[in-house]
């Protein structure tokens, strides 16, 4: 990749942590939400590879933030993913209960327990 303050050098990119947050009022809209972004033009799916970091799709995960116990979390979301070849990849991003980000570790509540526990087992 080359850019204007490198005209004469190589530059390489490197996308190591990524992160799509959706906020709406039910958690199948956030899904739909999530969705769009990866599947429109100059989405999440366009940029990864005009980037030269296509995502690899067996590494997402999908973590929902219901507003109230009784919220009913939807089904795993499914991605397709249109190669450069023109063959379609489809995966279905589970849902997990926790996630570390950025060293991180959150959980479905938003609370500190999980990151917490990581913590203390790594300290002794």
């Amino acid at each position: 990749v080359a850019n204007e303050p490198c005209k004469n050098k190589l530059v390489s990119e490197f996308v190591a942590d990524t992160m799509f947050l959706a906020t709406t009022k039910t958690l199948p809209n956030c899904h739909d939400i999530l969705a769009d972004m990866m599947h429109r033009a100059s989405g999440g799916f366009d940029w990864s590879l005009s980037h030269g970091s296509p995502f690899k799709l067996s590494k997402l995960a999908l973590m929902n933030f219901p507003c109230f116990q009784l919220d009913k979390i939807p089904d795993d979301l499914s991605l397709t993913h249109i190669n450069p070849g023109g063959a379609a990849t489809t995966q279905l991003v589970k849902t997990v209960l926790t996630y570390k980000y950025l060293g991180v570790v959150f959980d479905t509540k938003l609370q500190w327990s999980a990151h917490s526990q990581k913590v203390v087992a790594r300290a002794a």
